[in-house]
């Protein structure tokens, strides 16, 4: 049976689906992923709770990811499981936004090749479920080259 282009682009897409699906049913309530998700859960908790004052605290990283967070967690719950799931939808975008640059030469094996390379590159993997901004960031960054 051979693939057509669009069939071929299909079933990658369903193999990295199902990758970041059961990624994310294994690490969605999950304490801890990354290095510093103690860390990030903290200062999106304090945000939902202390809106207020975080003028006054101390971040060592840009407040955009954190306020996305915090309001998601307001609008939606608190939780891990929320911040999670931002991430894993980042990356599912960034993945988008790699087979659309990639075009119809891409295909299945091009979609898998680059997905375990990716997978396989140090710390990525665990950033694609954790909390912490690096896996946001890379992946909106491929999406705005894209």
């Amino acid at each position: 049976m051979t693939l057509t282009g669009k069939q071929a682009a299909g079933l990658g897409w369903m193999v990295i689906l199902a990758g970041l699906a059961v990624g994310y049913g294994l690490c969605g309530g999950a304490w801890r992923v990354g290095i510093d998700d103690g860390w990030e859960l903290g200062k999106i908790q304090f945000a939902v709770q202390h809106p207020h004052l975080l003028q006054r605290v101390w971040n060592d990283q840009p407040w955009l990811h954190t306020l996305v967070n915090a309001t998601l967690c307001r609008w939606l719950g608190e939780g891990p499981w929320l911040p999670r799931l931002f991430t894993v939808v980042s990356v599912a975008a960034m993945w988008g936004a790699v087979a659309w640059m990639g075009g119809p030469q891409l295909r299945f094996v091009g979609m898998l090749t680059a997905a375990l390379l990716w997978a396989g590159s140090f710390n990525v993997l665990s950033m694609g479920f954790s909390v912490m901004l690096e896996g946001p960031a890379w992946a909106w960054a491929v999406v705005s080259a894209g």
